[in-house]
């Protein structure tokens, strides 16, 4: 296993304007951006939500293609978990009563931070965190940000 820091991919690189200025693979395999199809019988309501709302939008950058489908489920199938564990937490509070009568801990607390930390670590490999977004420059209209790409609105903080 090599060591160090794991190398970014050139998709991700270019949108970022190859800050590093070290050339760019020359034989490196590519594939067409597309967004691979959705996997039938096992994506929660929430999950479906998330490949059909961001996997157009990375398709569109460039950023996914017909072999990270696994990935992206996976990326899918977190979003739903935490969606699922945030909703059950609103709904039951953050702590319950226990198997000795006292309060603990909500089991769901565990599993919407695991989630939430596994979703990163893809978000991350997609350019989809905040600071991999602000690393990456859209080609085109340049008054339109990442976040209205993704998202489809201005922020808040827009008249």
């Amino acid at each position: 296993m090599a060591a160090g820091r794991k190398p970014k991919p050139t998709a991700v690189k270019k949108l970022t304007g190859n800050p590093g200025k070290r050339p760019l693979p020359k034989n490196e395999a590519r594939l067409p951006a597309q967004l691979p199809a959705m996997p039938r019988g096992h994506l929660s309501k929430d999950a479906k939500f998330f490949w059909r709302k961001v996997g157009p939008l990375l398709a569109e950058l460039g950023l996914i293609t017909e072999l990270d489908g696994p990935a992206f489920e996976f990326m899918s199938h977190h979003y739903g978990m935490v969606v699922q564990a945030a909703t059950r937490l609103e709904r039951d509070g953050l702590t319950i009563i226990g198997a000795m009568g006292g309060k603990v801990k909500h089991p769901a607390a565990q599993i919407l931070k695991e989630n939430s930390t596994a979703f990163r670590m893809f978000a991350t490999e997609f350019g989809l965190t905040p600071s991999s977004r602000s690393r990456l420059e859209i080609p085109g209209d340049s008054e339109q940000s990442l976040a209205e790409l993704l998202f489809g609105s201005k922020g808040d903080d827009e008249s």
